[in-house]
């Protein structure tokens, strides 16, 4: 079949022009001249045009084309479907992203197209009829077709790869991933689930709220899994597979190497924080490998914090959370600052004003939006609780106790709740 709709598209017709008189043979081969001078031409595009990226991406996209044109053409006097079903399945084995392979092809194709279409600027060329420009626009279609062939065909055979391949490796990933949270990894566990064991970590308290309803009408728990799927999905696409995920719905922990350096950490959850679609919560901490669980927990401990404090949708670092994590360690100073604040038992709608308040930096218009009231309803409010607590919120130590009294609060030992 591809060799047919090469036939259609003109590519059997091409003569080989470049420093070679030899005629053409009709077979897909002798007409395109050599398909190692045309992968040339394409391979000499990518090193010039396109800049070498890490892990041998320029080699993976020189392959995938030599081996797309050989068998686009039927260079092998085959269908070439099969063979090249197969060879996206080693591509998909090897790592090689499935947008590299595609372009790749494509790539492929406008470097056959330019050659058919050189024909007519030959010395000697006539011009072009109508009968040329019939010709034209039937094997422009028929490259829309043949092009249209080899992507679905390159796409299920990388697919069906991954099918195979993914749940056995999510495995022994997770596996290993559970085993380093537990301090029980090892270097031979790590060779023998394919993952390098670095000496430092960067770990990921990530905490994710309860799913809303679906825009969709999907079930909760089925927006839940899409929603987890795409958060572990692009951790692992923008480390380059070095994430190690121990995630559910409700969220977990993502341990990434340290040789992925701290300027990018923000970014990389700029993009998580995108794809889940909803306002995640983390706090990063750095540790030796061997001290994993216990910084883990202290992650934990912080990112528990953060989310009574209603901070959501952020990365946090441990010099972001010091003083407030100071304050909730058990002690009578942190049950005195709670107690600060048990005028507001009977007036819960100025206790959640003062919790946004804080949530949202001191800002009384996002305050307002969130809790959708006025902006002057919010500075009433703050009045009403300088009353009653004796803290006024408009001076700089008057805020700092009231916040310092939130943090106390939410932990308090009496057991009234925290918010």
């Amino acid at each position: 079949m591809l060799q047919e709709r090469a036939t259609r598209v003109g590519l059997m017709e091409i003569d080989a022009h470049d420093n070679d008189s030899r005629p053409s043979t009709g077979h897909p081969v002798g007409a395109l001249g050599d398909i190692g001078r045309l992968a040339q031409r394409v391979v000499a595009y990518f090193l010039a045009a396109v800049a070498p990226r890490p892990g041998g991406a320029a080699q993976c996209e020189i392959t995938a084309i030599r081996e797309s044109l050989r068998l686009a053409v039927g260079a092998d006097g085959g269908d070439g479907t099969a063979q090249l079903e197969l060879a996206a399945g080693v591509w998909a084995r090897g790592g090689i992203p499935l947008e590299t392979v595609l372009r790749a092809v494509h790539e492929a194709f406008r470097a056959g197209m330019d050659m058919v279409a050189g024909r007519s600027r030959l010395p000697g060329a006539h011009d072009p009829t109508a009968q040329d420009y019939a010709d034209l626009r039937r094997k422009t279609a028929a490259v829309v077709d043949l092009l249209g062939v080899i992507t679905s065909t390159i796409s299920r055979g990388y697919v069906r790869e991954l099918r195979a391949t993914a749940p056995q490796h999510q495995t022994t990933t997770r596996t290993f991933a559970e085993a380093l949270r537990a301090g029980r990894a090892t270097a031979a566990a790590a060779r023998q689930c394919g993952v390098e064991l670095a000496e430092e970590y960067w770990i990921f308290a990530v905490g994710i709220p309860p799913c809303e309803e679906s825009r969709l009408g999907l079930d909760h728990r089925v927006a839940a899994r899409r929603r987890l799927y795409r958060i572990e999905t692009e951790f692992a696409e923008r480390s380059e597979g070095a994430a190690l995920s121990i995630l559910s719905v409700h969220g977990g922990t993502v341990m990434l190497p340290t040789s992925f350096s701290d300027d990018r950490l923000d970014s990389l959850f700029d993009d998580v924080l995108n794809a889940a679609g909803t306002p995640i919560t983390a706090v990063v901490v750095r540790s030796p490998a061997s001290d994993i669980p216990a910084r883990a927990e202290d992650a934990h401990n912080l990112l528990d914090m953060a989310q009574r404090l209603g901070v959501s949708g952020a990365l946090h670092r441990f010099p972001d959370l010091a003083l407030e994590y100071q304050l909730t360690r058990p002690g009578p100073g942190r049950e005195f600052l709670a107690a600060l604040l048990d005028p507001l038992d009977e007036h819960p709608e100025l206790l959640a004003t003062l919790y946004c308040y804080v949530a949202h930096s001191l800002d009384r218009r996002r305050t307002a939006r969130a809790l959708h009231v006025h902006p002057n309803t919010v500075d009433l409010r703050l009045k009403r609780t300088a009353q009653l607590t004796g803290l006024d919120a408009a001076p700089a130590n008057g805020m700092w106790h009231l916040r310092s009294a939130l943090i106390a609060r939410s932990y308090r030992a009496d057991g009234r709740p925290g918010t």
